[in-house]
């Protein structure tokens, strides 16, 4: 076989573009000879073209079937979103009352400080005043032994 050959000359293959274009290769009809062959019919069981209720009756299960799964895929899909909606909404009040703990926790802690109790007990008129002595020590009677503890 001579490898110089181009494919289109080989016997086996070319005929795709001759066959198209309609040349006869080497032992193959062309196309025009072949169109006879696969002539599709067109006439059903009771007529030419026409449904018949027996036709479209056999199928009505199905059709019902295939109605009942896309109704269920619509709801599952709505469901979903609303669902969805509810997280986000559900997500931001969390976000929002933690923003709340943590300002409040803060003013509770700026006015439970010692300085601002003692000022707002005087804005009372509570007549308190802070010590101006430090506090006194008390010293017990027992000074140098220890408490016992039981079991000693």
């Amino acid at each position: 076989m001579n490898r110089n050959r181009r494919r289109s000359e080989h016997p086996t293959h070319g005929g795709f573009w001759s066959t198209l274009l309609g040349r006869k290769q080497e032992g193959r009809p062309a196309i025009d000879d072949r169109s006879e062959e696969f002539e599709p019919s067109t006439e059903t069981r009771s007529g030419v073209g026409h449904w018949q209720w027996e036709d479209v009756s056999r199928h009505i299960p199905f059709i019902l079937y295939c109605t009942f799964l896309l109704l269920v895929y619509i709801a599952n899909g709505h469901s979903q979103e609303s669902m969805q909606r509810k997280i986000l909404s559900t997500r931001q009040e969390v976000e929002d009352l933690k923003a709340e703990y943590i300002l409040l926790q803060s003013e509770v802690m700026h006015l439970g400080r010692r300085t601002e109790v003692l000022d707002r007990l005087q804005n009372m008129g509570m007549g308190w005043k802070s010590p101006q002595e430090p506090p006194v020590e008390l010293e017990s009677k027992n000074e140098g032994t220890s408490p016992k503890r039981k079991g000693t």
